[in-house]
């Protein structure tokens, strides 16, 4: 039996409009965030392991899915088609940690995106 590929066809939209501002609301983190991932912004070998599995499960679709979803090719908006440098239609992904870098976070956010947010005691 081949295993059939995973089926992607719902994690856009599981990760838009609406649904986008629930996930948001309910991991506590900015909708930037959420975009990032519909767009497949990432690279998701930088992606920390939890948050992956909160925004599924937030999400309501299957970790895997999510993952399957991210690896597929970034595309690039139509209209910033002409702009770009390199293949056209393939942006390069951003690791996880420039993106968050690029967000103007406090720590308590940013902590929220590395680890649920949990208060991990003093370091």
């Amino acid at each position: 039996d081949q295993a059939s590929p995973i089926d992607t066809s719902q994690v856009k939209a599981a990760l838009s409009g609406e649904n986008a501002k629930g996930i948001a609301k309910k991991l506590g983190f900015p909708r930037a965030v959420v975009a990032a991932f519909r767009d497949r912004t990432f690279a998701p070998e930088t992606l920390p392991q939890s948050l992956v599995r909160r925004t599924a499960s937030a999400a309501s679709i299957g970790k895997a899915q999510l993952l399957a979803y991210l690896c597929l090719p970034t595309s690039i908006p139509t209209g910033l088609s002409m702009k770009a440098t390199g293949k056209p239609g393939e942006m390069e992904k951003t690791s996880f940690t420039d993106f968050v870098a690029s967000l103007d976070l406090d720590e308590a956010q940013k902590a929220r995106l590395y680890d649920g947010g949990y208060d991990n005691g003093p370091d």
